[in-house]
């Protein structure tokens, strides 16, 4: 029972199937969240099978600036946290005039 319920959880819908896996986006192998293989009993699905020009497209984009922050820019964080000192106390009024007069509310 378990493993026919399985089976077809991952089958492809009937008009699906007579659709060659080269139409899809990646070949129907993409990089798409799964099940763990280290820590496969309720833990956040990783993603597996990225293509190498998505991979390095998020190392120029986010990666090498994340980096690049990590190394130099920690001196002006802490330049600012001294000049500035830490934060002001706020009153319930105050806070309760920030949080429930903005476009969210």
């Amino acid at each position: 029972m378990r493993k026919e319920r399985i089976q077809t959880l991952f089958e492809l819908e009937k008009e699906y199937q007579d659709i060659s896996p080269k139409e899809f986006l990646y070949d129907r192998q993409g990089p798409w969240p799964q099940p763990s293989a280290n820590h496969p009993f309720g833990e956040v699905p990783g993603v597996l099978h990225i293509p190498f020009v998505e991979w390095a497209w998020w190392w120029v984009t986010v990666g090498f600036r994340y980096i690049k922050d990590w190394f130099f820019w920690w001196p002006v964080a802490w330049l600012k946290a001294f000049r500035y000192g830490g934060l002001h106390e706020l009153t319930d009024e105050k806070f309760s005039e920030i949080f429930l007069s903005n476009l969210l509310c």
